[in-house]
């Protein structure tokens, strides 16, 4: 569903953002 597609857009972007934050 679009709304499963924009929450596991939303994961993905968190994870790259702390990923970038802790590197």
């Amino acid at each position: 569903t679009a709304a499963g597609v924009t929450w596991l857009y939303g994961y993905d972007f968190e994870i790259k953002v702390i990923a970038s934050l802790t590197a």
